[in-house]
């Protein structure tokens, strides 16, 4: 190396060593008169890439990193650097092929492996990323966080056990990877290990405390358990974790969460998640009946009708409309807490919402008379719950499955064209579609059935709601509310739970449940 050469590499150096020390202008400063001295220098090129980067100007590092690569064809860094950002920016494909591009110049690389597998793993290449991870361990054996990321290829793919393998190994080679602590908790919250989750979780949270999501998870938990007062309690801890963030509404009024008196108040009670999650928290607007106070509700559209059996028609108001003044508010799914019920249903013996007369009537004429029992059928949650294909059903796979001696009626508003299909060619299922209208209307179809079937959707609770029974269908690992066993719920008297087992196979679900229908 010249001398020329020797001054140019320190230069190099000093520039990196400078943005590390988060002193980038000096850094750009150097890189800049390097480049003025040497246009084609594709190392002080790829630098100001890095420098971009840290200063999360993501397309202009790619630019950099691009510009470095057109210069050095077998610039294995810049390729490096360039997927990770493309990483970032979701763009996958792009990301893929600049680590594959790295590894060609360098195949035993370490990073490029581990983080080709990062990359396949969120673009759904579960398999392809276990492979990318097997190699990169057989490089590095003792990297825990190379563990870590092969247990989310394998959750992602399915293979538990081999995830419970790898989160264990990350753990034992680094006892402070919190990550990999709380997501060994919730697969043994998934195989019913509860103890071992808590453990896990208390764990986690020693390591890292304001790791709320460990914290929300924990509540999760408990109450999954059956532990309601300390679960509720740990239920708040979801405001702070990411998914919900986004979700804190910045009142000027201060939250209620049962302390103050409400004497001579205004308080807003408002949704925040899922509509089922409403239909089933909004019983606790009857609680305020004692407090001497003004409630208001704020609901998703769809439900504005059917909460008018709650409150007047003008204190209700659709989510996204302008709000009158008030003096205190609550998420929905606080009151619980609020009300120190600890998750014990107050309502015990008999409905809290109804339909309309004179809808019922109106279902009534058009569904006429039957000589079979009518049962109404729900088998898509949400799609975009975090485990909406455990919850939900194919309807391709449940027609088989449904018994002849039941008319079925379809609760379904928006079935899509397969779905509408396979009702139009199947003899015993009626599909009203969205003439069904909102939850008031369906409500009403609902007084008019003899059961309703339903996955853990909003439909489950609605038809809980207003007395109608419900046979509910359970993933082996349900949510929180439903607990972890047992055939009845606290939440309604008219629901009798259906649970998966273990091997997680429907058929014998609804086995059962075509063998409970004979009883209506």
């Amino acid at each position: 190396m010249n001398n020329i050469q020797s001054q140019q590499t320190n230069s190099h150096q000093t520039a990196e060593q400078l943005i590390s020390a988060g002193r980038y202008t000096e850094s750009k400063e150097i890189l800049t008169k390097l480049l003025i001295e040497d246009p084609s220098d594709h190392v002080a090129t790829h630098i100001l890439g890095l420098l971009a980067k840290k200063t999360n100007q993501w397309n202009l590092a790619i630019a950099f990193f691009t510009r470095a690569i057109n210069i050095n064809e077998q610039y294995f860094a810049s390729y490096l650097e360039r997927g990770i950002v493309n990483r970032q920016l979701t763009n996958l494909s792009h990301s893929i092929a600049d680590f594959s591009a790295a590894l060609k110049i360098t195949p035993l690389s370490f990073e490029a492996l581990n983080n080709r597998g990062i990359a396949l793993c969120q673009a759904g290449s579960a398999a392809q990323a276990i492979q990318d991870f097997n190699n990169a361990i057989a490089l590095e054996p003792n990297c825990s966080q190379a563990y870590f990321n092969r247990g989310l290829a394998q959750k992602t793919f399915g293979h538990i056990s081999a995830a419970l393998v790898d989160y264990t190994r990350s753990i034992e080679l680094d006892s402070k990877n919190y990550r990999a602590l709380n997501n060994r908790a919730m697969l043994h919250r998934d195989l019913k290990n509860f103890d071992e989750a808590i453990q896990d979780l208390d764990k986690c949270l020693s390591v890292r405390p304001d790791f709320y999501e460990a914290l929300w998870n924990k509540s999760l938990t408990l109450l999954l358990m059956g532990n309601h007062d300390l679960g509720w309690d740990l239920y708040e801890s979801r405001w702070l974790t990411p998914e919900f963030k986004s979700k804190v509404r910045n009142f000027s009024a201060p939250l209620w969460l049962g302390e103050n008196s409400l004497k001579n108040k205004t308080i807003l009670i408002h949704s925040e998640q899922g509509l089922g999650d409403s239909l089933q928290f909004c019983r606790y607007i009857n609680l305020f009946q004692n407090l001497r106070c003004t409630v208001l509700l704020e609901v998703e559209g769809p439900l504005v009708t059917i909460m008018r059996n709650l409150l007047p028609k003008e204190n209700i108001y659709e989510k996204g409309t302008k709000l009158p003044e008030f003096d205190y508010h609550c998420p929905m799914m606080s009151l619980p807490l609020a009300f120190k019920t600890h998750g014990i249903a107050y309502l015990e013996k008999g409905p809290y919402l109804r339909p309309n007369a004179s809808a019922v009537d109106h279902w009534s004429s058009i569904l006429g008379k039957s000589k079979k029992p009518r049962v109404g059928l729900a088998w898509r949650g949400n799609p975009n719950h975090v485990k909406n294909d455990m919850r939900s059903i194919k309807l391709s796979e449940l027609i088989p499955l449904l018994s002849t001696r039941f008319d079925w009626i379809s609760l379904e508003i928006d079935p899509s064209e397969e779905e509408a299909d396979l009702m139009h060619n199947c003899s015993f299922i009626i599909n009203f579609g969205s003439d069904i209208g909102d939850f008031l209307s369906t409500s009403a179809l609902c007084r008019n059935l003899n059961a309703v079937v339903s996955v853990d959707t909003s439909i489950a609770h609605l038809a809980g709601s207003i007395g109608t029974l419900v046979h509910l269908l359970l993933p082996y690992t349900p949510d929180f509310r439903w607990q972890h066993s047992g055939r009845t719920t606290h939440w309604y008297p008219n629901m009798v739970l259906h649970r998966q087992n273990q091997d997680k196979n429907w058929r014998p679900v609804i086995r059962n449940v075509n063998n409970a229908l004979l009883t209506v």
